[in-house]
């Protein structure tokens, strides 16, 4: 799927939900064999990639979309009020045929071995931690919807702003249940709720718009079901409720890969309750050369989008090699062409890691700050580099941004304390390591700088030595 270079199991799992039903769909509706077959086979290895994934939402909600396709498609039957002609029931064999091919590719994806830096469990211990709560990803979870209550409780009619979620769930990481695998270093990005997501940045009458626009798009496509043809409408059906389903558990509507066909399927079942008039026809042709127009102006966008991505993982792939000349040059293409805040973020991870030159990396950190204001880890890499060449002033500000938004972080008070003393502030500076040291996660590096600073009491001053604050060289998750 076009997830862009960190395409993970889950997010294949989240357009697999989708695309799994609707290659059924296009087997069903082919007009001769060859096509039916290769339909059939699309949609047997969907079957067996989307098991493969061991994502056991996204089987669930695969589950439950195939389960309403056959009852809408039962009962399209039952109602229909003549019998079917010799085609359609050569059709109907056909489509055993290819459930029993869906059904055979299911089994062979249950046999695939799971990949990565840590083997996935079998699909029998998958659905066994499912039955006792979801194992480690149930608690995670569990702990990302409890505290995020807190933030939708806060500001229930707006909310916190589109794209603030990575910002804010700091603050409530702990409040209600330790989020684990989480912390500082580790924001998360999602929700694993698109619509608690939803009411977190836009506010809980977003949420509920969001629910019911899916809604509708799911009864108007149950509705042709039961009205026309059913099964290949029961089967988009299945598709667009598999990812309302999988939208409670994960981020489908938020990946690109998925959203695009949800929305595709919602407004398709939007239509099944528009009754053009005798003008239908030419509004229809309208809407479609406004379609072609918008497809070829976003053609350009698209092209350059994907450049940025393959960019970005070459860039990170060179990063993980530890060739930093090859990582910085696609850094560099990455902050020139992106259009996602999130690359933008991913290449300054890259400048701050390889760039030693404090110039030149701030050129590319400030570029990703500007775009993501608020982003954490970007506020202190940008402020360490401040710092290192010879900004003070703009180091402080940054630090003391930081400190607003975490103020449970260590780095960003040992920060603000490295920038005051170079700013000659002793006082505000003795005040931020006391706040550094105060915390329960005290770095080794505040213990070196402040100790000496603290135990002065009122007297003295600071050199400004000592080495600004540094992210730990991690992955995309730390960036995140």
């Amino acid at each position: 799927p076009p997830a862009g270079p960190f395409v993970n199991r889950n997010v294949a799992a989240q357009a697999l939900v989708l695309l799994v039903p609707l290659a059924a769909r296009a087997a069903l509706a082919a007009p001769g064999l060859p096509e039916r077959a290769l339909g059939t086979a699309a949609a047997a290895l969907g079957a067996a990639l989307l098991v493969a994934t061991r994502s056991r939402a996204a089987m669930v909600a695969a589950v439950a979309g195939g389960a309403l396709a056959a009852v809408l498609a039962a009962i399209a039957r039952r109602r229909a009020a003549e019998r079917p002609a010799r085609p359609a029931a050569r059709r109907s064999r056909f489509a055993v045929a290819l459930g029993a091919a869906v059904a055979a590719g299911a089994a062979a994806g249950a046999l695939v071995p799971g990949a990565g830096a840590s083997r996935l469990p079998s699909v029998t211990r998958s659905f066994a931690l499912l039955a006792q709560g979801g194992g480690r990803s149930g608690e995670v979870r569990a702990a990302l919807h409890a505290n995020a209550m807190l933030l939708v409780a806060r500001h229930p009619l707006i909310g916190a702003g589109p794209g603030r979620f990575p910002v804010v769930y700091p603050e409530v990481n702990r409040a209600v249940r330790e989020t684990p695998d989480f912390g500082e270093a580790h924001v998360p990005e999602s929700a694993h709720h698109d619509a608690l997501q939803y009411a977190v940045e836009l506010g809980v009458p977003a949420a509920w718009c969001l629910l019911a626009a899916l809604g509708l798009g799911l009864a108007g496509l149950a509705r042709r079901a039961l009205l026309g043809p059913g099964r290949g409408n029961a089967l988009a059906a299945a598709a667009l409720a598999g990812a309302l389903l999988h939208s409670l558990a994960s981020f489908p509507l938020h990946s690109p890969a998925s959203a695009w066909l949800a929305w595709f399927l919602a407004g398709r079942g939007w239509a099944a309750f528009v009754r053009p008039g005798a003008a239908g026809g030419s509004r229809w042709r309208a809407r479609r050369a406004a379609a072609l127009v918008l497809a070829l102006l976003a053609f350009p966008l698209a092209w350059r989008d994907a450049r940025a991505q393959a960019a970005l993982a070459r860039g990170w792939a060179a990063h993980g090699r530890g060739d930093c000349r090859a990582a910085l040059r696609e850094a560099r293409a990455v902050v020139r062409s992106s259009l996602r805040h999130r690359d933008l973020v991913l290449a300054g991870q890259i400048a701050f890691d390889c760039e030693r030159d404090p110039a030149r990396s701030l050129a590319l950190l400030e570029r990703a700050l500007a775009a993501n204001p608020d982003q954490p880890n970007l506020l202190l890499a940008t402020g360490a580099r401040r710092l290192k060449a010879g900004r003070p002033e703009g180091a402080r500000e940054l630090f003391l941004r930081a400190t607003a938004i975490l103020p449970g972080s260590p780095r960003s008070w040992l920060g603000l304390a490295m920038a005051e003393s170079r700013l000659g502030r002793t006082s505000e500076a003795r005040r931020a390591c006391e706040r550094a040291l105060s915390l329960p996660e005290a770095l080794p590096a505040a213990e070196a700088f402040c100790r000496p600073l603290v135990g002065r009491g009122g007297t003295g001053s600071v050199s400004g030595g000592g080495t600004p604050p540094r992210e730990p060289r991690a992955g995309p998750p730390a960036c995140r």
